[in-house]
């Protein structure tokens, strides 16, 4: 059985996934346990656009307000707002892709994937959403 943050983790990361592949990153994978409980992982090559950067590491906690964000998102951010990204223009992104049905299925399915494994490679994540 999975508890809330099991349960976090797996939306958190499923998120993650669907926002790389909505800009056509490679993803290597996603798994919902890392290293210890309560972490996972989303392997991607990102194009480096450091505005779709954003997008796909803030995805997750604007999509849960209020919740924990991973700190290490959180420092990637940092690092992609010198570059001149503007914090306004990524959560308008955000709520764009959050508010898309077609965006919000394919999650559901990467999340549902996540469920009965905890890790999917690359070329699964990529076809479980295309599906």
């Amino acid at each position: 059985m999975f508890d809330a943050e099991d349960l976090r983790v797996i939306r958190h990361e499923s998120l993650h996934c669907v926002a790389a592949l909505h800009y056509g990153w490679e993803v290597a994978g996603v798994s919902r346990e890392v290293h210890v409980k309560g972490s996972g992982e989303t392997l991607s090559t990102p194009n480096l656009n450091a505005f779709e950067a954003t997008v796909v590491l803030l995805i997750p906690l604007l999509d849960n307000p209020g919740g924990e964000g991973c700190h290490y998102d959180l420092e990637q951010v940092d690092r992609f707002l010198d570059y001149g990204v503007k914090l306004s223009d990524v959560w308008t992104e955000c709520q764009k892709l959050l508010a898309d049905p077609d965006f919000r299925s394919r999650a559901r399915k990467i999340e549902t994937a996540l469920y009965s494994r905890p890790r999917l490679t690359g070329i699964e994540a990529t076809l479980i959403a295309a599906s």
